[in-house]
């Protein structure tokens, strides 16, 4: 099922039981409350009743003529003194459709709106139910409600309710129809620009890699797009680095084995003498198509995390004392070499022979680009918690910016000038690069075209 349509069904669902709710809460809501109103005026229309008697009889003195005045509680005087309009009234008349008695102090029966009690009297059981009749404080008798017709609805109330429900039904209808166009709406405005993306991840999948998302809407598809792009790009300069990488060593390996192959078939023909030298000359290139293949071979150890490392304390001074053969060397060509070892350095812990060819890969570099007179530094320092910040910095001619981001990746030279016979595999970096972050290490390089390079490294060091 598309998300659009899950959406849809969800929201709509949501709508409608949210809807009926509604709905039926309002309607039981009106009921409860017209129920209250109705049980209000019962009781008020039963407080008219015991005050109107009660002047009845304050103004007559007497429980005369009481019969006509249940029978007309509106009407006109009914005795001397009695003022028109005092009883409950028409509202009270209109609304009363039950039995009223009235007794006096004895609890006989003196008055009754539908006359057939008249002179009995009541048991103690009704008259628990009955309102007692007061003038000055004296007691005069009781009037006891029967069952009137307001505590059943009449066509009024029923009509009112009907209406009600109707108007509840048809507002709850409309409400539905307007929350599924809604969420039809917002699914659709959710699920199209995932079914782009969808669509994107599709043409990424079949090898389609400037493929890009081009998607607007809510931030955290903005992110999820973004994150996509990011990704694409990636996979991108992935596969640019893989063909690069296919053809560099393509022609790495064609340059050794066309010399290879020219100088034996010239010695097939007679046309090359088979001298020392020329042996010589055959045997440096295996060496350096057997250079090439071991560096490949140890990039892909790396890269697969299959390299094993002898990884064991290691003091700095170890360090230096391995490096002498190639600090011998700067010496006899006229370069200044330094060393500053920070006191109370810890030792490193690492695999000694892989960061040998780490330093000896760097400042093999830095011998190269140092001029004669030049200086090359060594320094040891504390860094953050845990390792150990080794710097080599260099006089020599630097590196331009835009080379300096690419100086790690395999077979890239930053001086185009240095021959591939005379200048390594050109793999000397990116195999420095992965035996540091094998050790959980990470290098990096800072350069001033003009005034020399400086190669960081920070390497674990024992706790």
């Amino acid at each position: 099922m598309k998300i659009s349509h899950r959406l849809t069904l969800t929201m709509a669902a949501v709508a409608i039981l949210s809807v009926f709710l509604l709905a039926g809460l309002i309607y039981n809501s009106t009921g409860s409350i017209f129920s209250r109103y109705i049980n209000r005026t019962i009781t008020l229309q039963y407080q008219r009743w015991a005050e109107g008697l009660q002047s009845y009889y304050a103004e007559q003195g007497n429980w005369d003529n009481l019969q006509t005045y249940l029978q007309n509680p509106a009407g006109n005087v009914v005795s001397p003194g009695h003022r028109r309009g005092r009883g409950p009234g028409v509202n009270a008349q209109r609304f009363m459709m039950g039995d009223i008695i009235v007794v006096d102090a004895n609890h006989m029966v003196i008055g009754n709106s539908s006359g057939t009690r008249l002179g009995e009297y009541v048991s103690d059981r009704e008259l628990k139910n009955a309102y007692p009749l007061e003038v000055g404080n004296k007691y005069i008798g009781s009037v006891i409600f029967y069952e009137t017709g307001m505590t059943r609805l009449g066509e009024l109330e029923i009509d009112f309710l009907t209406n009600m429900s109707r108007a509840t039904l048809l507002a709850a209808l409309l409400t539905l129809i307007i929350a599924i166009i809604l969420a039809i709406f917002i699914s659709r405005k959710i699920s199209q620009p995932i079914s782009k993306l969808a669509l994107a991840t599709n043409q990424l999948a079949q090898g389609h890699w400037s493929t890009r998302a081009q998607i607007q809407g809510d931030q955290e598809i903005i992110v999820l797009a973004d994150n996509f792009n990011l990704m694409a790009q990636k996979l991108e300069e992935a596969q640019a680095r893989r063909e690069n990488i296919t053809a560099d060593i393509i022609h790495e390996l064609k340059t050794p084995l066309s010399i290879l192959r020219g100088n034996l078939e010239s010695l097939q023909s007679g046309a090359l003498v088979a001298s020392e030298e020329t042996f010589l000359s055959l045997q440096d290139e295996i060496i350096r198509l057997t250079k090439l293949v071991e560096d490949l071979e140890v990039l892909s150890r790396l890269e697969s995390g299959k390299l094993a490392l002898d990884l064991q304390p290691c003091e700095m001074s170890g360090l230096l004392d391995a490096l002498f053969p190639i600090v011998n060397t700067l010496e006899l060509q006229g370069k200044v070499f330094k060393s500053e070892i920070a006191d109370s350095l810890p030792p490193l812990y690492v695999d000694k022979g892989r960061t040998l060819q780490v330093l000896i890969n760097l400042l093999s570099n830095a011998m190269y680009y140092t001029p004669e007179g030049g200086t090359i530094i060594l320094q040891a320092n504390k860094g953050k918690e845990g390792f150990v910040h080794l710097i080599i910095s260099d006089s020599g001619k630097g590196i331009e910016e835009q080379d300096l981001k690419h100086i790690f990746d395999r077979f890239y030279r930053a001086d185009r000038s240095r021959s591939r016979r005379l200048g390594g595999t050109g793999l000397g970096l990116a195999i420095a690069r992965g035996f540091v972050e094998a050790q959980e290490g990470s290098i990096w390089a800072e350069s001033t075209p003009g005034k020399g390079s400086t190669f960081h490294l920070l390497l674990p060091a024992v706790t």
